[in-house]
């Protein structure tokens, strides 16, 4: 295992180590996107398995939900089917046992519904803007590579001839 260095004291030619230099940590740090719901702060782990789980479910579950609002009735049964499915969604989006800690503040279902909308709209929202700083990063790599490349091997430019 390795250990976290705060300051790496890096021998010099004689073998001491009297030259520190500090150490530049490399290491992406996790994307979060925090969020306040009915007054509880949550944090979305933008992880590649958290992505997947999320992108895999969050679409059918929208067009279920959908679907259980077209066909909503004062039958118990439509209600017990939606309570399950703003259940599956919050836990989806926000982690096990969301649904239990939110509906403590909010147990109407025409506004979890409202706000698991609000939801979706945020992140749909911040997964752009953070698709387009990573690209505008990436832009910024390339345009640096070509100006390192051009800088080490000049072109020689024409001269002009005064008449």
């Amino acid at each position: 295992m390795s250990k976290k260095i705060k300051n790496y004291k890096q021998p010099n030619q004689s073998g001491q180590t009297n030259v520190s230099e500090q150490v530049k940590d490399l290491g992406a740090k996790r994307q979060v996107i925090p969020v306040l719901i009915y007054g509880e702060k949550w944090e979305i782990s933008l992880t590649d398995v958290a992505m997947k789980k999320w992108m895999k479910k969050v679409n059918d579950m929208k067009l279920e939900l959908e679907e259980t609002q077209k066909r909503l009735s004062d039958d118990e049964d439509d209600f017990a089917q939606l309570d399950d499915l703003l259940l599956r969604s919050f836990d989806t989006v926000l982690g096990d046992g969301a649904y239990q800690r939110i509906v403590k503040h909010e147990t109407d279902s025409v506004t979890l519904i409202q706000t698991l909308v609000n939801l979706g709209n945020y992140l749909d929202s911040e997964f752009s803007k953070l698709n387009k700083k990573f690209e505008m990063q990436q832009m910024k790599q390339v345009i640096a590579a070509k100006k390192n490349s051009q800088a080490a091997s000049p072109t020689l430019s024409p001269k002009l001839s005064a008449y």
